[in-house]
């Protein structure tokens, strides 16, 4: 036994390694540009300014769109010192405490092999590894929570599993859509009638609580963000609730699409059905429920951070599914069953290697300008107004004049930005630069280009990018004091530099 324990935290440290290092060299190589990025490290940041969860550049709070309390734990670290390599270690350390429960199950029910067997599935799976490309969100904590009430429930001990339910409607707005699962399944699969009927209860009343009174107090002139995606069942939450309430065939139509039945096959099919022969797998309902109700496809594409709690729902289920099974079955038919799910796994498992090659290896990429940008960016002085690029932005983003570009920039004393990639220009059509630059012999470029992806200039796109940095380049109010590959840095004539 103490072996086996040894191996699983010896494959968690690994899968710490790898994630925490993924995240870190995404960051150092400027690929951690997403906004999600943003309003997590600046509204975490500003806790410790003593602003709350505040966001600079978008002058409102983060809880004007989320119920993320938690953040004000995070934000703890923030005050040691502030920097986004916090939440990257954090991201590591949600999914390893994540996979711990379904590691020691599998150890448990079929001992070492399948503990390897059960680690190589989850780290070989696109969702999984998708949830640590992104970023904390209230579903990735959610996810770790619901691993370790599907563990104590497994072992019957009903403190921690109330204690982890209150708990779930302070990670997001909508998490009564699990926690009431928890409650049902206590009270159908377990008959603890009044914890079930508490956890449905308090979830229930905190999540109507942030919906209509929390949120709408940080964003009073507009509706909860989110409801956008479902006004197919109506104009407000309370709305969409008694639709899908009375009318329980019209919103199982909106469930029931082609796309939608796909993106659930390939959540499933990875794991070969196991979950469906498990009664975890009912924990996962609410949630699918919600995210296949969306109309926007985000939501619900497999890999979705949405999802993610349902796939680690399924990762435990898949477990004790087998376990039924062996104990169903007869001998000879549950060896036929190993040599089926063993293809499958082999299969996907092969399938998201060549994916990670291929395709998630660029996130590892390192310009060799990298750390001549790096040095550039240091020449900002840390209270500067600045205007950035989008793949700058949580670089510099902890001071309140900073703003992006393309767009007015003759406000601010730095301007740090990319030129236009001479190969590609904004002139023409990616497609017809490859073409032209395939002609030309410049095969290595081209392949390059397919592998890192086009420059995104969204949601301007590069013709409007390249007009403002036209404009820039001939302003006379401002001076180019450095340049690293693409990226330079102008300064408005006048401004004494602090370093």
């Amino acid at each position: 036994m103490r072996k086996r324990l040894t191996l699983i935290g010896a494959l968690l440290l690994g899968a710490f390694f790898f994630f925490f290092t993924q995240k870190l060299v995404m960051h150092l190589g400027f690929q951690t540009a997403s906004f999600d990025l943003y309003y997590r490290d600046q509204s975490i940041w500003n806790v410790t300014q003593g602003k709350g969860l505040y966001l600079n550049m978008l002058h409102r709070n983060y809880f004007s769109e989320h119920f993320y309390p938690f953040f004000y734990l995070i934000s703890l670290l923030y005050f040691i010192f502030p920097t986004p390599i916090w939440q990257f270690a954090l991201m590591a350390l949600l999914l390893c405490l994540t996979m711990l429960p379904i590691l020691w199950i599998a150890n448990e029910k079929f001992g070492k092999k399948a503990v390897v067997i059960a680690f190589i599935l989850m780290m070989a799976n696109y969702g999984f590894r998708e949830a640590n490309i992104l970023y904390i969100y209230g579903e990735t904590v959610i996810a770790c929570v619901m691993s370790w009430i599907m563990y104590f429930l497994y072992k019957e001990k009903y403190r921690p599993i109330f204690l982890l339910s209150v708990c779930l409607p302070f990670l997001k707005e909508t998490a009564v859509v699990i926690a009431a699962m928890v409650g049902l399944y206590l009270i159908v699969f377990r008959k603890r009638y009044v914890m079930g009927i508490v956890i449905i209860g308090f979830s229930a009343v905190m999540s109507w609580y942030a919906l209509t009174i929390f949120i709408p107090h940080f964003s009073p002139d507009t509706h909860y963000k989110f409801a956008g995606y479902y006004t197919n069942l109506g104009h407000s939450v309370p709305d969409m609730v008694h639709t899908v309430v009375t009318r329980p065939l019209y919103a199982a139509t909106q469930i029931i699409t082609v796309d939608k039945l796909l993106n659930f096959l390939l959540l499933v099919l990875p794991l070969a059905f196991l979950p469906f022969f498990s009664s975890y797998s009912y924990l996962a309902l609410g949630l699918i429920a919600q995210c296949f109700l969306a109309g926007d496809t985000n939501f619900y594409k497999f890999y979705s951070h949405h999802l993610f709690p349902v796939l680690t729902i399924f990762f435990f289920s898949s477990v004790l599914g087998l376990d039924f099974l062996k104990s169903y079955l007869t001998e000879a038919s549950y060896s036929k069953f190993r040599k089926y799910i063993k293809w499958i796994f082999v299969f996907f498992i092969v399938l998201n290697c060549l994916t990670f090659i291929g395709l998630e290896s660029r996130n590892l990429y390192i310009s060799r300008h990298t750390l001549a940008i790096h040095r550039l960016m240091h020449q900002i002085p840390a209270k500067e107004s600045v205007v950035v690029s989008r793949k700058f932005l949580v670089h510099l983003n902890y001071r309140e004049p900073i703003t992006l570009f393309p767009g007015e920039y003759t406000q601010a004393n730095y301007v740090f930005v990319e030129t236009i990639d001479p190969d590609f220009p904004a002139s023409e059509k990616t497609s017809d630069s490859i073409h032209r630059l395939w002609k030309a012999g410049r095969k290595s470029r081209v392949l390059k280009a397919l592998w890192l992806g086009p420059d995104s200039y969204e949601p301007e796109g590069p013709e409007v990018y390249a007009a403002w940095l036209e404009k820039l380049v001939h302003d006379p109010a401002y001076e180019k004091i450095g340049q690293a590959g693409s990226t330079v840095l102008y300064r408005k004539k006048g401004v004494i530099d602090e370093k």
